[in-house]
């Protein structure tokens, strides 16, 4: 219907041309993110220096707290402020795949 949206328009608003519910995303990704407020808590009941928070079901770490002890961070995911914290605590942060020698 050429030019119809011109004159016509009430007729194509009638007909469900132009959709109803509007766009759906192919795929909803979700991360799940630890904040390090709680990893610092997490770390002050383990004696380790190392903390996987992949194996912990945490997909990023997000700057929400300090650091008190320097710790590796085996994590999928962070942000800008959290790598501050870590890098100023003498820590640092590894992806999963790395070598955490």
């Amino acid at each position: 219907m050429a030019g119809g949206h011109k004159h016509k328009w009430t007729r194509l608003l009638s007909t469900d041309y132009f959709g109803k519910d509007g766009f759906t995303p192919v795929e909803k990704t979700e991360k799940k993110a630890v904040n390090l407020f709680k990893v610092s808590q997490i770390a002050e009941s383990s004696t380790a220096e190392t903390l996987d928070l992949d194996s912990m079901g945490y997909d990023k770490l997000i700057g929400g707290g300090k650091l008190y002890k320097p710790l590796t961070i085996v994590v999928k995911d962070w942000s800008k402020k959290a790598a501050e914290v870590v890098e100023k605590s003498g820590g640092r942060l590894v992806k999963p795949g790395e070598a955490t020698a």
